[in-house]
């Protein structure tokens, strides 16, 4: 046996190697995915079902069932409404950057991502005009259409 010969049987055997370990690599990878988007949903879980943010949800609820202006509403009120719209704004950025499937976040919770979004809009307005920033809550606002697209359909 020649030395080209050694170099075939050993370039062969590499050659199976790789056709054999891809198809590990490929359920490696999505076993890694799959992790990452468990834990990226109980990241949010835990930040959407905190007691102060339902507490928070039930605050800005009842303005809108009151019909409460902005201009009526207590401080404690509109800290309330800005836990909303931070926690809302966090979890649409997860699911924005591929974090979380937005079909789990829409199926939990679009309806009250919805309902805050249409009662929090006016306060939202006001800030971005206020602080100049039309990013301001943005992907509270992109999570929010997203749902209404889902419950649409």
């Amino acid at each position: 046996m020649n030395c080209t010969n050694l170099i075939d049987i050993f370039s062969t055997l590499a050659n199976i190697a790789i056709v054999i370990s891809v198809p590990f690599l490929i359920f490696q990878l999505a076993e890694m995915r799959r992790t990452t988007l468990a834990q990226s949903y109980g990241v949010a879980r835990e930040i959407l079902q905190s007691e102060e943010v339902r507490q928070a949800r039930k605050t800005i609820f009842e303005l809108g069932s009151k019909g409460k202006k902005i201009k009526q509403w207590s401080k404690s009120e509109i800290k309330s409404a800005e836990t909303v719209c931070h926690t809302y704004d966090s979890v649409g950025q997860m699911v924005r950057n591929n974090l979380l499937k937005r079909k789990i976040i829409v199926d939990s919770w679009g309806h009250s991502i919805q309902r805050s979004w249409r009662i929090l809009e006016p306060l939202i307005q006001k800030y971005r005009l206020e602080w100049n920033s039309p990013e301001v809550w943005d992907d509270f606002e992109w999570l929010a259409k997203m749902s209404e697209n889902k419950m649409a359909s």
